[in-house]
């Protein structure tokens, strides 16, 4: 990897992006990636699919070769690229263009990301160079699961580091008993999040902060969104 990180992307400092595209999920595999990214600025699916296409850019991060470029339809929510080499660093970019002009309108952050063999299944991965969660940390931890009702898996973790925030939580489900993943929900301010179910709702306890507060939240649609936390003490 390239020594001089001074510059790196991730950075909110150095970043280049707007327009309210994020890569929400990153998982890594053998020779492969698979990424989730939300797009918020348009809710309109229908217009994302006939006016705009999500430009993807795949780059070495050590000698910033390009190994990747293509175009999915405008209301693409995730994808899956094979191919890569396993053990290389790469970081990667989506825009989102308008199809008859050729404007962008969003661009994400770039993430980083290293392929290869990983055991069992990853629900999520930060690279130790993205700093795209520093305002909490840029390591997952405190991992939570728990069984909805209707057999769905809904998984956590936050994300911390020594000096960060440490106040944030990311949720994640799986509809086929955790052989794959997709994206939910962000929870904040949440640390040490610890989900649980009772009387047909989603619950997450957790702290403000690693010695914050103690705070519960409230999801209605089984961790897609949340409700304001609240103080227990």
């Amino acid at each position: 990897m390239n020594s001089e990180l001074a510059v790196n992307p991730t950075k909110i400092e150095n970043s280049k992006a707007f327009g309210g595209l994020n890569i929400v999920r990153i998982a890594p595999g053998d020779q492969s990636i698979y990424i989730d990214f939300a797009y918020n600025s348009v809710d309109d699916s229908e217009t994302r699919k006939n006016e705009y296409e999500v430009n993807v850019n795949i780059s070495e991060l050590e000698n910033e070769n390009k190994v990747a470029h293509f175009i999915l339809p405008g209301d693409a929510s995730c994808f899956e690229y094979t191919g890569l080499k396993n053990g290389r660093d790469y970081e990667i970019e989506l825009t989102i263009k308008d199809k008859s002009t050729g404007e962008i309108k969003a661009r994400s952050p770039v993430r980083f990301f290293r392929t290869g063999f990983a055991p069992g299944v990853v629900i999520n991965y930060i690279h130790p160079e993205d700093y795209t969660y520093n305002v909490s940390g840029r390591s997952p931890a405190s991992p939570s699961i728990a069984r909805t009702p209707d057999g769905s898996l809904v998984a956590s973790h936050d994300i911390y580091w020594g000096k960060g925030g440490q106040n944030l939580s990311k949720v994640f489900v799986s509809r086929d008993d955790g052989v794959s993943w997709r994206y939910l929900s962000d929870v904040s301010p949440c640390f040490w999040g610890k989900l649980f179910i009772h009387n047909g709702k989603l619950y997450m306890l957790g702290m403000s902060t690693e010695y914050g507060a103690l705070l519960i939240f409230c999801s209605g649609d089984w961790g897609r969104t949340w409700s304001k936390p609240v103080t227990i003490l």
